[in-house]
C-alpha cells in the first residue's frame, strides 16, 4: 500500500484529482459537512532548506558550467552532453548532511537528499547550463514525526454542472513534533511533551512507535526511488536515469512541463516538492493502516470505511433564517406609531370628555361632530377642539329616534 501511494504521489503533480487516495485518509466522510478536531497522528514530515547561495559555479564558456555544494555533491558536464538536474540521497552518494546533521548523527531519518538543477520553470527549455541559467539547490530531510491534523469535508459546486456538488476533503497540519529517538533494537520512538498538542495518552500510550523493520523498509524504499538525474545529449535528446533502472521515476520528478505544485504553490525545485508528496503519501498509509487491518478482520462488510467508527463532528444542512438587527427597526417603528396613535386617541377622548365606544352606540352617532365643530370654530376663531353643546344639540335635532323596551333591553334606533 505504501509503495502504491508513493508512486501515485509522484505522478499526481498538479493536484488535479479531487481527494486523491495517496493524500486522503480513510477517516474522511462522504456524507454531509464533517469536521474533525485536532488529533495527533504518527506521520512523516519533510523539511527542506534552500542551498542555492552556497553553490559554487565553474563555467567554461560555451561548454557549460559545473555546480557543486560544499559537501562534495556536484552537477557536472560530460563530453557528450549536459546534466541539467540531479538528486541523490546521502546513503547512495556517501555525502554528509549540511543542514539536518542531527538526524544523520542519530540515524533517525528516512531520507536525507540533495538536489541541484535548473529552475523548474526553465527545465524543459534549457539545453545547457550557462552563466545566466537559473539554478536551485536544496537539502531535504524526510523524518518520522507526530503531526496534529484538523480536517473537514465540504461540498463544492462543480463548474460543468450547476446541479452537481463534489464532496471535497481538506486538511491542515498544526503542531509538528519531529524529535525521534532510536532504541537499541532499532525502533523509532517519539514522545511529545505533556504540554504539546501532539501528546498522546498516559502510561504505555504516551509514545508513538515505528518498528525497526518498518522503519528500515521505508528508508530502503525511498532511497531506491529518489536518486537520479536528467541530461541532454546533442542539445536535443533528454535522458532520464534513476538508480532503479526505471526512467519513469526520474521523469515523474523532472519531466512534467509545469513542474510540481502543492496546494496551488509552485516550487522552484521539483525534487523538494516531490519530497513533500512522498512524506504525505507515507503518512496517509500509516494513518490508513488501522482501517485496512479492520477490513481484513471483517471480510463480510462491504463498505468498511463508512461502518468503522471515527471520532469527529458531523454537520447537516439546516434551513436557517437570520434577521439582522436593522430589519427589526421596521416592526419597531410600526409598533411605536401604533402606540402613539393609541395614546393620542386616549388623550383626545379624555380631553373632549367623549364616551368610549365599547358597547355604547352614542360615539358612533356623534362621530362627525368633532370635525364639523373644528371647522366652524376654526373659521370663527373659536376654541381648538369641537364637541360643544351646540354641536350636540344640532346633531340631536337631526336625529329621528324611537325608544323601544324589549325584554328589559333599551335600544336607540335612528
Amino acid at each position: 500500500m505504501t509503495q502504491s501511494y508513493v508512486l501515485s504521489s509522484l505522478f499526481d503533480t498538479n493536484d488535479h484529482i479531487i481527494n486523491p487516495d495517496w493524500s486522503t485518509p480513510l477517516t474522511w466522510c462522504r456524507g454531509d459537512i464533517c469536521w474533525f478536531q485536532p488529533t495527533p497522528t504518527l506521520s512523516v514530515w519533510t523539511y527542506c532548506t534552500d542551498l542555492t547561495s552556497r553553490l559554487t559555479k565553474t563555467c567554461r564558456g560555451d561548454s557549460g558550467c559545473d555546480l557543486a555544494l560544499p559537501n562534495g555533491f556536484s552537477l557536472g558536464n560530460g563530453t557528450s552532453g549536459t546534466t541539467l538536474a540531479a538528486v541523490s540521497t546521502i546513503q547512495s552518494s556517501g555525502k554528509s548532511a549540511m543542514v539536518y546533521k542531527e538526524y544523520e548523527q542519530n540515524n533517525t531519518y528516512i531520507s536525507i537528499f540533495h538536489s541541484i538543477g535548473v529552475h523548474a520553470d526553465d527545465l524543459l527549455t534549457t539545453s545547457r547550463i550557462t552563466e545566466s541559467t537559473r539554478i536551485v539547490a536544496t537539502e531535504c530531510a524526510i523524518v518520522p514525526a507526530v503531526v496534529t491534523y484538523t480536517g473537514e469535508t465540504r461540498f463544492n459546486q462543480t463548474k460543468a454542472d450547476l446541479y452537481s456538488w463534489d464532496a471535497v476533503f481538506s486538511e491542515e497540519a498544526g503542531e509538528v513534533y519531529a524529535q525521534p529517538r532510536k532504541t537499541n533494537g532499532g525502533d523509532i520512538i517519539l514522545t511529545p511533551p505533556a504540554n504539546s498538542e501532539t501528546k498522546a495518552g498516559e502510561g504505555k500510550f504516551k509514545d508513538f512507535t515505528i518498528a525497526s523493520a518498518s522503519f528500515q523498509a521505508l528508508r530502503n524504499y525511498v532511497d531506491s526511488i529518489l536518486p537520479g538525474y536528467v541530461a541532454v545529449a546533442n542539445n536535443t535528446q533528454r535522458t532520464y536515469v534513476s538508480t532503479m533502472d526505471n526512467s519513469l521515476i526520474t521523469r515523474a520528478i523532472y519531466g512534467y512541463p509545469f513542474g510540481c505544485s502543492l496546494n496551488n504553490q509552485s516550487f522552484a525545485d521539483t525534487a523538494a516538492c516531490h519530497a513533500i508528496h512522498i512524506s504525505t503519501a507515507i503518512s496517509t498509509s500509516i494513518r490508513n493502516a488501522p482501517y485496512l487491518e479492520w477490513a481484513r478482520n471483517n471480510p463480510m462488510v462491504d463498505n468498511f470505511e463508512s461502518d468503522f467508527v471515527v471520532e469527529g463532528a458531523l454537520y447537516a444542512y439546516l434551513p436557517t433564517v437570520i434577521i439582522s438587527w436593522y430589519w427589526v427597526l421596521v416592526p419597531v417603528i410600526l409598533w411605536a406609531l401604533a402606540l402613539v396613535f393609541l395614546l393620542g386617541v386616549i388623550y383626545r377622548t379624555r380631553r373632549s370628555k367623549t364616551q368610549t365606544w365599547r358597547t355604547n352606540p352614542l360615539p358612533v352617532v356623534f362621530l362627525d361632530i368633532d370635525a364639523r365643530e373644528d371647522d366652524r370654530n376654526g373659521k370663527q376663531g373659536g376654541k381648538e377642539f369641537g364637541l360643544t353643546t351646540n354641536g350636540f344639540v344640532e346633531k340631536a335635532e337631526q336625529l329621528r329616534v324611537r325608544l323601544r323596551v324589549d325584554k328589559k333591553v333599551k335600544l336607540i334606533e335612528e
